[in-house]
């Protein structure tokens, strides 16, 4: 499915525009980390159990465990 097309899906009946939109799941994965506060829960959510992402025709590894945590070890 085409990402754009996803998003907004996701952000049509939204009535509050603060939120931002990143495209790239790893970059919106970190970013997520980033803003943490104390207390907070970060959810990441949309692809279950997969460890790979299917883009247009391609299918690639990507697990959101895995860059959680080389995220975690690196800061």
């Amino acid at each position: 499915e085409d990402e754009a097309s996803i998003i907004s899906d996701i952000t049509s009946n939204l009535n509050k525009n603060n939120y931002e939109v990143i495209y790239n799941r790893k970059d919106a994965i970190i970013k997520g980390i980033d803003i943490l506060e104390e207390d907070d829960i970060l959810l990441i959510l949309g692809k279950g159990h997969e460890t790979y992402q299917i883009i247009k025709d391609k299918k690639i590894h990507f697990d959101d465990k895995e860059i959680v945590l080389s995220y975690l070890n690196m800061i």
